[in-house]
């Protein structure tokens, strides 16, 4: 269960996990990262372009239901608004680079040989 993440528009997801894999296989160094054909990482590289496009329009989504009045007083937008967008899209963020932090270093612990 995701909890107190399910109300940042559904952040425990799939796309969470994609980008912790691309994270690794990023650092050539590390033995357990993947070698990829350049076929690999092209679709690698598509699927990071569609986790981040998939971020970002639940961090839009998200925020703009929070922040911004379903009725339309004026264009622009006003202080207390523009401040809770700049709020809400920080905490996302953050958010989101906890997770990924801690599904890597669960995915890197995951991976390490058993000791004898």
């Amino acid at each position: 269960s995701c909890g107190f993440f399910a109300g940042f528009g559904g952040f425990c997801s799939v796309s969470t996990t994609t980008n912790l894999l691309h994270l690794l296989s990023k650092d050539r160094n590390m033995a357990f990262a993947p070698r990829m054909s350049a076929s690999q990482q092209k679709q690698m590289e598509q699927l990071e372009l569609d986790v981040m496009q998939d971020m970002y329009n639940r961090l839009s989504e998200s925020c703009r239901n929070k922040c911004i009045s379903k009725s339309y007083d004026e264009g622009d937008l006003s202080k207390a608004e523009s401040v809770c967008l700049d709020r809400c899209a920080a905490k996302y963020l953050e958010v989101y680079e906890r997770v990924g932090k801690k599904l890597t270093a669960m995915y890197t612990a995951q991976m390490q040989p058993p000791e004898k």
